[in-house]
């Protein structure tokens, strides 16, 4: 009996390992091709298609003839293929080389084919790189979107950009859209969330599709109402402003606002004691919200901190064209809020609140202060138990953005430096001002900020950009992506704080955690010309994992 069951069991051990000895490569049931990207607004990406006569995976080699990358294709292994390539430079030729690799390893013969993208728009902004030491920068890509600014005028709101650069400052990704971009942030599902005008949230796809988009029912403006499509998810507020970011639970975080009706509030930020007058406050409120449109939680700013507190620039009438367009008397920025930072650590809200010149913190759950960072010049009771002492000679930010907590648990934040001073005392002129990227280590219980490391400002390169601009530290390299966003040149030439007559600049740059620190990376947004008539500025940027060398992404069905 027992040499029967060897037999079986032999028979059994032979058909089994003979699938562990496929030595056949797989074969194109159908050729690849190579298509561009269906939606003409991501000109640099493509569609590579194949079939296979067995489920592989397609291994994709794309070269221009100086550079060289490998695109893995994601997913499961399939016979029917289709692969979007991100990466492609603009004007050239690129060859494509497609291979199929079975589960056993076997790999197909190659397949070549060639793949010419369009030269960049006639209106792109002007890239400068002035210095690249890609051995020691973050790898990635870095992503940011731009206004295009004509000298004394608005911004653009026509002019919508994203784009995204390798170490050489060469674009291998954009976004060409009809209307001003905000800031596009990388979510983990690949996709990027960022805000058009001042009522709407787009989540977007790498290849230009939109996947979802978000409004503010309440807006004033029915210019802004009309841009509205359909099929947009509403959320129960007056804008959108500044930020919006995805939270771990999947919830949107962003900025929004209300008017108030204020009587006796003051005339002028210069005479506390002066004259006082009826005012159309704009509160700024904390907005969390599902992706559904249902509001989670909501804190109005004047209900936690002093709505008769006033900086230098809080009877400003920016939402006077924003949003709160046509009210009698106009409106008065008193906070001008400008990021939201969710703190895990201790489910908190982090907020930069520009005009209050103060950075503070508040508990999610509650709505109450936790503390506040800044100038104790004009804190009264009950707020005054609340501010942190400065530490060793700390001198404090003014006009602030992008406040967040760091995974070391330091704050970080862009001290932008506009007037260093609150009312009445005197002014920081423009051509003496200078910004910082500052690093502080927060003691929440006996209530104190220490400078742990800055870049910028005395003692190290002097920059100034009055407006807009962030900070991120990167995490392999621990260096730090410096968005120097919003520089601002008078007509001699000379940095200046007025922001609505300059000429603008952008600058991009990426620098060691070091003391002083180092770049090794630098870019800028200008054309250097003394008498062109336009400029430009960045918000934020961000840096991308590296998509030429990472996967390849699959269309979404229809799209």
């Amino acid at each position: 009996m027992t040499r029967p069951c060897f037999a079986l069991i032999s028979a059994a051990l032979a058909i089994a390992l003979s699938g562990c000895s496929d030595t056949s490569a797989p074969k194109f049931a159908t050729a690849a091709s190579v298509a561009p990207n269906p939606n003409p607004a991501v000109p640099l990406a493509a569609i590579v298609s194949a079939a296979t006569d067995e489920p592989a995976e397609l291994a994709i080699k794309v070269s221009d003839g100086e550079t060289e990358w490998l695109a893995l294709a994601a997913g499961e292994p399939a016979t029917e293929h289709k692969r979007a390539v991100l990466g492609f430079r603009a004007g050239r030729k690129h060859r494509v080389e497609v291979t199929a690799r079975d589960a056993a390893g076997n790999i197909s013969a190659p397949q070549t084919l060639e793949f010419e993208t369009p030269p960049l728009p006639g209106d792109f902004p002007p890239i400068k790189v002035l210095l690249s030491n890609a051995e020691r920068m973050e790898p990635g890509i870095t992503l940011f979107s731009v206004m295009k600014w004509p000298d004394g005028k608005a911004p653009q709101e026509d002019y919508g950009l994203a784009l995204g650069v390798d170490a050489r400052g060469e674009v291998v990704w954009f976004y060409r859209g009809e209307e001003l971009i905000g800031d596009p942030q990388p979510l983990p599902n690949g996709n990027l969330l960022y805000m058009v005008g001042r009522n709407r949230a787009v989540e977007m796809d790498m290849l230009g599709n939109i996947v979802s988009r978000w409004h503010a029912t309440q807006h004033p403006n029915p210019e802004a109402v009309k841009k509205v499509v359909e099929g947009s998810i509403p959320v129960v507020t007056d804008t959108f402003h500044h930020d919006i970011t995805k939270l771990p639970s999947g919830n949107l975080l962003t900025l929004s606002t209300e008017m108030r009706r204020i009587d006796g509030y003051p005339a002028d930020v210069s005479k506390p004691g002066g004259a006082k007058a009826p005012a159309n406050v704009i509160d700024d409120i904390i907005v969390e919200f599902t992706p559904d449109g249902s509001i989670v939680k909501q804190w109005r700013l004047m209900d936690v901190l002093d709505p008769h507190r006033l900086g230098y620039d809080s009877l400003g009438r920016t939402w006077d064209n924003w949003a709160y367009k046509g009210i009698e008397g106009g409106t008065r920025d008193w906070a001008h809020s400008n990021s939201v930072f969710y703190d895990a650590s201790d489910d908190s809200y982090l907020v930069s609140v520009r005009h209050q010149e103060a950075v503070v913190k508040i508990s999610r759950e509650t709505g109450k202060l936790l503390w506040i960072l800044g100038d104790h010049d004009l804190w009264k009771d009950p707020w005054k138990p609340y501010l942190l002492e400065p530490l060793e000679g700390l001198q404090w930010p003014y006009h602030t953005h992008a406040a967040r907590i760091t995974p070391r648990g330091t704050l970080l934040l862009f001290d932008n430096g506009n007037l260093r001073a609150l009312p009445p005392k005197a002014k920081m002129p423009g051509r003496d001002s200078y910004s910082r990227v500052l690093e502080l280590a927060i003691d929440a219980k006996a209530k104190t900020a220490r400078q742990v490391w800055k870049y910028g400002g005395p003692g190290d390169e002097i920059f100034f950009s009055p407006f807009i601009s962030e900070a991120d530290l990167l995490p392999n390299t621990g260096n730090l992506l410096v968005t120097d966003g919003g520089r601002v040149l008078d007509k001699d030439g000379c940095l200046s704080d007025d922001i609505a007559k300059g000429h603008h600049a952008a600058r991009i740059a990426e620098v060691t955690y070091t003391s002083p620190p180092e770049k090794v990376f630098e870019l800028m947004l200008d054309s250097g010309e003394k008498n062109d008539p336009v400029g430009w500025a960045v918000y934020r940027s961000e840096r991308l994992p590296a998509f030429p060398a990472g996967t390849a992404h699959t269309p979404p069905a229809g799209k």
